[in-house]
């Protein structure tokens, strides 16, 4: 097993818990109250919920398309872009549904098993090669 073979559905299956559970705060609270979730931190320090809704779809976009080693697509610019001003402009449930859907059938749409992983070294000095991961600090 590859690391793209993990990542595909493991992406997917963590959209859809976020999409889920957006779901359910829609459900259990008036339209203002849940909209209003949207611009809620768990901490002082932490981004709003909104930013990080995008910054979820951002990793899993990015994440596909450096494994095929292609550029990314224009949505992971345009989420970046949004999730910066997302304090200001957090958008709706269902903008954040939008966004979510959109991002799972962009990674649901790459066969599992074709993927393949370019060699490749991260900033924290893990290299990747044909899918092994080779520790080795540059």
């Amino acid at each position: 097993m590859t690391l793209p073979d993990v990542l595909v559905p493991t992406y997917v299956q963590m959209l859809k818990a976020l999409s889920a559970w957006l779901a359910k705060a829609a459900a259990q609270k008036p339209d203002a109250e849940a909209e209003a979730l949207l611009s809620a931190r768990l901490a002082p320090d932490m981004f709003p919920l909104s930013t990080q809704i995008r910054f979820a779809c951002v990793q899993a976009q990015e994440g596909i398309f450096r494994l095929q080693g292609q550029p990314f697509p224009p949505s992971v610019g345009t989420l970046l872009n949004e999730g910066r001003n997302a304090a200001e402009h957090p958008g709706s449930m269902a903008d954040a549904q939008a966004k979510i859907a959109e991002t799972v059938a962009l990674v649901a749409a790459i066969p599992v098993g074709t993927l393949e992983v370019l060699g490749w070294t991260a900033p924290n000095g893990i290299a990747m090669c044909q899918g092994d991961v080779v520790v080795g600090h540059t």
